[in-house]
């Protein structure tokens, strides 16, 4: 309608109402631009917000399981000392033998730090990474995931590398499970089966036990960079939240 009647209007010269008409068609296109901006924007925001809740959400869950992980391989450090220890004097003291199970049980059994990145790797799948606003945000999550994948790609040549201890070690030893399917943990004193006396005699046997726990204790390290790296990462989410006013969405 209004092209039509700048038409006319351009036939009659009548320069002023073509200014005019042409303005309303420039403002209207104008308009109609800024409103898909704003709204291509909101749809954005709203986005990254969703995605910051979640990343925040998955680093709390993530800290929380590392922690978990690194507790276990605390206890397995200690109970592995406590079995050297048996080992260098050939006998086993009641006190220690709940410790000694628990290592034998537990021997080469290496709990990596798992970290919830499924959205993180999405989001760089799909190019949307960058729709996180913050440089810092963003960094954060970078070095966690880089953490986090230098110790995904040594995973399997660590467990390489020490298998073969786990291995030689349980030739010395088993736990005699009951036949009943549901009779709960076999790991236990009396079950147990184990010549500690000839075990303290093999070199063999000790070092593969000495390796392990060292094994054990540098991955309880390693878990510990990881950890700190996705406590970085919760923590610049946590504060992008507040700062945006999204800390209470959900």
């Amino acid at each position: 309608m209004i092209l039509r009647r700048l038409a006319m209007s351009i036939r009659k010269q009548d320069w002023f109402t073509v200014l005019i008409e042409t303005l309303i068609v420039v403002l209207g296109v104008f308009l109609g631009i800024q409103v898909a901006n704003w709204n291509d924007a909101r749809i954005e925001r709203s986005m990254e917000r969703q995605y910051l809740v979640r990343l925040h959400d998955d680093m709390q869950r993530s800290a929380v399981a590392i922690r978990n992980s690194n507790t276990f391989l605390a206890g397995q450090v200690e109970n592995e000392g406590v079995l050297l220890s048996s080992l260098k004097s050939c006998e086993i003291a009641e006190a220690d033998r709940s410790a000694v199970v628990a290592a034998l049980g537990s021997l080469g059994k290496y709990n990596f730090a798992v970290v919830d990145r499924d959205l993180v790797d999405q989001l760089r799948a799909s190019g949307q990474f960058d729709v996180i606003s913050n440089r810092k945000v963003r960094e954060a999550i970078n070095l966690m995931s880089q953490e986090s994948d230098g110790q995904l790609r040594v995973e399997p040549q660590w467990l390489e590398h020490a298998t073969p201890w786990t291995n030689y070690a349980r030739r010395f030893y088993y736990f005699d499970s009951p036949e009943e399917v549901d009779s709960g943990r076999w790991e236990s004193w009396e079950n147990l089966q184990f010549d500690v006396g000839t075990a303290c005699q093999d070199f063999e046997f000790k070092a593969a036990v000495g390796n392990t726990r060292e094994a054990t204790r540098n991955l309880y390290h390693w878990n510990g960079a990881v950890l700190a790296r996705v406590v970085q990462a919760e923590r610049a989410l946590a504060e992008e939240l507040v700062t945006r006013g999204w800390d209470d969405t959900r």
